[in-house]
């Protein structure tokens, strides 16, 4: 006879993925304040340029 699936894996493993959706919604915030504030030309030129240094 099948076992039920382990929990506790699963309710440990939920602050983690609160906490990188809660990175990634910060990181997309921090974008659309940027593009809101300096403008579409700055903006890409600030990515292209970290771009740029990352090769």
């Amino acid at each position: 006879m099948a076992k039920p699936a382990d929990t506790k894996a699963i309710v440990s493993i939920r602050p983690l993925v609160i906490a990188v959706a809660a990175l990634f919604g910060a990181l997309a915030a921090a974008a659309g304040i940027m593009w809101a504030w300096f403008g579409t030309k700055l903006f890409f030129e600030m990515v292209a340029a970290g771009i740029a240094y990352c090769f």
